[in-house]
C-alpha cells in the first residue's frame, strides 16, 4: 500500500476525534434545580404590619363582630355598613330631681372601603418539550414572584391604613414627654434608651392600658438588640421596659430624613381586616365539561398572603412563536394551547371608630426616633 492510500484515513481519524472533542468540551448543563442557583433571584421579605392586621382580625372581642365577618364575606357588589354608637359628653350633678332629664345617644353609619387586587399570568405546555425547565417548576417561579408582590403590597397598605388613623390629639398632659410633629412623638438620639419606658405612661394617660403592639421599622431592631442586652448584669438594666410589648417588624415603614426609627403603638383589637370573592369564585361556576373546562372560576387558600383568594383558569388556542425570543425552533408554538390562571379578592382595612378625633384618643400612635439629640 502506498503512503498515498494512508493519508485519507488518517485525516478521517483525526475528523473524528475533533469531533469528538468538541462535543465533549461543551458546557454540561444540569437539569433544573428550583431554588439552587437562582435562590437569590425570589426572596421573600418582612411583612409585619400585614401579619399583624391579619392576627389582630382574628382576636376575639375585636372590631369586627362575626355577623360582620359574615356579610363580609357575601357581599360583593353591595356595600357593608356597620352601626356604632357615639360617646356624649355627659355630666354628674349635684342635686336630686324629680324630673329626669333625656339624654338621647347619637349613632353613626360606618361604610367599610374594599380595594380590589388581582394578577394573572399564562403557561404554555408545549413550550416545555424538549425543555430543562419543567411545566411545574416554571407555574411555582410565576406564582410566588406575584405573591411575594402581593404580600409587600398588603404590607405597604397596612402601614398606610395605620398612618392614616395615628393619633392627631395632643393634649399637654402628652407633649410634656415628647413633642409632636406631623402627628408623630418626636425622641430625640439622647432620650432613646428610656423611651419604650416612658411610652407606657404615655399610654396610660390616654387611657389605654395593658399589652401594647409595636410596628416598627426594620432599622427599629438594632437599637431594641442593644437595649434588651442591657440586662441585670449591667450597670444599667435597660431590659425591664420591653415586657409590655409585643413587636412586629416590616420592611414597607419607611423613615423619613434625619430619622432613625420609625413606629406605631396600636392597641390590641383596634384594627382588622377581611377579604371578599366573586359570587362565580364562590359558586364555583364552569364552562366546558367538568374535567376538562374552558373557564373555572374557584376559591383557594393562597400561601404566603394566607389569603382565600378566587381563581380562574382559562384554556385556549394561541400563537405563542415570539415566546423565547422567537426563531425557527419556536414556530413549533404557532398554534398552541394557552392556560391562563388568574387570582383575585377584595379587601377592607379596618380601623375602630372615631366620633371625634380631634377630642379622642386614637388607640394608634406615631412616633419617630431621631438621628439628632433632643432640641434643648
Amino acid at each position: 500500500m502506498r503512503l498515498s492510500d494512508k493519508k485519507p484515513k488518517l485525516l478521517i481519524l483525526k475528523n473524528l476525534f475533533m469531533t469528538l472533542v468538541s462535543t465533549l468540551m461543551q458546557p454540561l448543563r444540569t437539569k433544573y434545580a428550583p431554588k439552587t442557583m437562582d435562590q437569590n433571584e425570589v426572596r421573600p421579605s418582612r411583612y409585619g404590619a400585614w401579619d399583624f392586621f391579619q392576627k389582630q382580625s382574628n382576636l376575639k372581642g375585636g372590631i369586627l363582630s362575626d355577623e360582620a365577618k359574615k356579610f363580609i364575606d357575601r357581599s360583593a357588589g353591595n356595600t357593608v355598613v356597620i352601626p356604632v354608637l357615639n360617646a356624649d359628653d355627659v355630666e354628674i350633678s349635684n342635686v336630686r330631681s324629680c324630673t329626669i332629664e333625656a339624654d338621647d345617644e347619637t349613632s353613626a353609619l360606618v361604610t367599610l372601603t374594599f380595594a380590589t387586587y388581582s394578577f394573572g399570568f399564562t403557561m404554555t405546555p408545549a413550550r416545555h418539550f424538549n425543555n430543562d425547565i419543567g411545566y411545574q417548576d416554571l407555574f411555582n417561579h410565576k406564582l410566588e414572584q406575584y405573591l411575594l408582590k402581593l404580600a409587600a403590597t398588603l404590607d405597604s397598605a397596612s402601614v398606610a391604613t395605620l398612618d392614616a388613623a395615628r393619633n392627631v390629639y395632643w393634649p399637654a398632659q402628652i407633649t410634656k414627654y415628647y413633642p409632636q410633629v406631623n402627628n408623630a412623638l418626636q425622641v430625640g438620639q439622647d432620650q432613646r434608651n428610656d423611651f419604650f419606658n416612658n411610652l407606657e405612661a404615655i399610654l396610660m394617660e390616654m387611657d389605654y392600658y395593658g399589652d401594647v403592639n409595636i410596628i416598627g421599622s426594620t432599622s427599629l431592631q438594632p437599637m431594641l438588640n442593644r437595649l434588651s442586652a442591657q440586662g441585670g448584669g449591667n450597670a444599667t438594666n435597660e431590659n425591664f421596659q420591653f415586657d409590655l410589648y409585643k413587636w412586629n417588624f416590616t420592611n414597607r415603614l419607611l423613615n423619613g430624613d434625619n430619622v432613625q426609627s420609625t413606629l406605631y403603638t396600636c392597641r390590641d383589637g383596634s384594627v382588622a381586616t377581611r377579604n371578599r370573592n366573586t359570587p362565580d369564585n364562590i359558586a364555583k361556576s364552569r364552562i366546558g365539561p367538568t374535567d376538562a373546562p374552558l373557564k373555572e372560576w374557584g376559591e383557594q387558600q393562597m400561601p404566603i398572603v394566607n389569603l382565600n383568594m378566587g381563581t380562574f383558569y382559562t384554556r385556549d388556542c394561541a400563537d405563542q412563536s415570539a415566546l423565547d425570543g422567537g426563531g425557527a425552533r419556536m414556530t413549533q408554538l404557532q398554534r398552541s394551547m394557552v392556560e391562563g390562571f388568574a387570582f383575585d379578592t377584595d379587601i377592607c382595612f379596618v380601623t375602630a371608630y372615631n366620633s371625634d378625633p380631634a377630642t379622642k384618643f386614637e388607640p394608634i400612635t406615631k412616633a419617630e426616633i431621631s438621628l439628632a439629640d433632643a432640641a434643648a
